[in-house]
């Protein structure tokens, strides 16, 4: 057991995160509102271009191609129990209003983690945008948006509608896979740890996780 594994145990525990996509009920979407992706004036110059201003381009891009229909396999068995204990349960939704999710649940627990896959085209553009889309609405939409260090070289944002770590433990992190697709991991940590721990923490290191097992082909 690594470092990073005998860290996590004492600090969660079985259960201690919970499932929240930006304050909605929807599982999964773990997206901004349909408004905060697609909606206001496209920025000048064409709506297609990206990067746009003040992203960063992704230097070595990766393709999650062949996550679209198994998004469920973008985290192992051991890392999901790292997080939520044995036994979560993971349930896939290809369909998903912006792009193939995985959400793994333990039983009735709150407890969740969740793993989306954007495929989402902005209204006025002709492809997905990457995180090109979230800068661009990021003062009109966005309360919370803070840019972080990159995750194993790839540009990565924390973001909500509003800023909700203390008041609901909740975190969502977007990183960059290239410069036009994007992977959210949703986290709300259980009533016990919120305002006690940081669920932005938890977002990078499961999208870390996610970022190896997509390069390395499983």
């Amino acid at each position: 057991m690594n470092r990073t594994t005998r860290w996590l145990i004492p600090v969660l525990g079985a259960g201690a995160l919970a499932l929240s996509a930006c304050s909605t009920t929807t599982p999964g979407s773990a997206q901004p509102s349909q408004a905060g992706e697609t909606g206001g004036k496209p920025p000048s110059g064409a709506i297609d271009d990206v990067p746009g201003p003040g992203v960063p381009k992704v230097a070595a891009p990766i393709d999650f191609t062949n996550y679209l229909t198994k998004p469920c396999e973008s985290l192992h068995s051991n890392q999901v129990d790292e997080l939520l204990g044995e036994n979560a349960t993971p349930k896939p939704d290809l369909k998903a209003g912006a792009g193939p999710t995985c959400v793994w649940r333990k039983g009735s627990s709150q407890a969740a983690v969740t793993v989306n896959f954007l495929t989402l085209v902005p209204i006025g553009a002709t492809k997905p945008m990457g995180l090109t889309g979230y800068y661009n609405n990021r003062e009109k939409d966005f309360k919370f948006f803070e840019v972080l260090p990159s995750i194993d070289g790839y540009p990565a944002i924390a973001y909500g509608v509003k800023d909700e770590r203390k008041t609901e433990g909740v975190c969502t992190v977007a990183t960059g896979t290239s410069d036009r697709y994007a992977f959210n991991v949703a986290i709300n940590l259980s009533p016990g740890n919120i305002a006690t721990k940081d669920p932005c923490e938890y977002a990078k290191k499961v999208a870390g996780e996610v970022l190896a097992n997509i390069k390395g082909g499983h």
